[in-house]
């Protein structure tokens, strides 16, 4: 889909007053991840990656078998590349079908600095169009789409929030995990999100790959949620306490984040929009 082409019908977007906000520990289908999951309080989200759970859809779990009820599961295709490359969105539709979560974050594509321009621009077009496939063949399901914002540069963002304007996007994820695996660390987080922002100031942001409440408390405040995996398991030291301390360390987490997440952030108005960022 290109941004010159007129709104289409997507069922089953994510709206604001729905969606994922606060606290998201990433967890994985291990025992003593799910035992954690099992002592969270009603109404948490957790995110976990396809990549994990597609041996369990395989063997016939479902969101609600393999997690509490009381749990809310989001899954996410921002998994590694290999994986990627083997799963078609007709597949990805499929899967998320039989597993039935809350929410999920379809069909990532790899979109790197060092990819060439036209490369980045096609694939970035090919992801909004299977976005909106992955959408209609999932319509007429309860399953939330949380769209992902694609793209490394101004320009690139720009031509995905036009396209959000046409589909109607109130709330998208962002994977940040990245700049930590690259080298690139926060700073260069801080100033994408930043001018990120600029561009759609009106819509709201889940973050994955960053749980740490020093850090989320300089983000803009349109990031609502954000999710990570090191942090919540360092908090609750996992395997190393007795249930009810994990439990009480994880709600302090949860706390923190949260208000993190609400106040204290720096206003947008005092930001220069750094539109002449470099164009790759």
């Amino acid at each position: 889909m290109t941004d010159s082409e007129s709104p289409q019908s997507v069922p089953n977007l994510v709206t604001t007053a729905d969606a994922p906000s606060g606290c998201i520990p990433l967890v994985e289908p291990y025992d003593a991840h799910l035992r954690f999951v099992e002592n969270c309080p009603e109404g948490t989200v957790v995110l976990a990656r396809m990549s994990d759970i597609e041996p369990f859809i395989r063997r016939g779990e479902t969101a609600s078998t393999l997690f509490p009820e009381k749990i809310a599961v989001a899954t996410t295709t921002t998994v590694n590349d290999e994986y990627l490359d083997e799963l078609d969105w007709q597949r990805e539709a499929e899967l998320v079908h039989k597993f039935n979560p809350t929410f999920h974050i379809p069909c990532d594509v790899p979109v790197y600095e060092e990819t060439d321009r036209s490369e980045r621009l096609e694939r970035i077009e090919g992801y909004l169009d299977r976005t909106v496939a992955v959408a209609q063949e999932l319509a007429g399901t309860d399953i939330e789409l949380i769209p992902l914002l694609k793209g490394v540069n101004i320009e690139e963002w720009r031509t995905v929030s036009r396209v959000f304007d046409l589909l109607g996007v109130e709330y998208y994820a962002y994977y940040g995990t990245q700049y930590f695996l690259s080298g690139a660390g926060f700073g260069s987080l801080l100033e994408d999100l930043r001018n990120v922002v600029c561009q759609m100031p009106d819509r709201e942001i889940f973050l994955i790959g960053l749980l740490a409440p020093q850090m989320l408390e300089r983000l803009p405040p349109q990031v609502v949620a954000a999710s990570g995996l090191h942090q919540w398991r360092t908090w609750v030291s996992l395997r190393e306490v007795p249930t009810i301390v994990s439990r009480s360390r994880y709600e302090s987490l949860r706390t923190e984040v949260a208000s993190a997440l609400g106040e204290g952030q720096t206003p947008l108005g005092v930001w220069t929009d750094n539109s002449q960022k470099e164009v790759v």
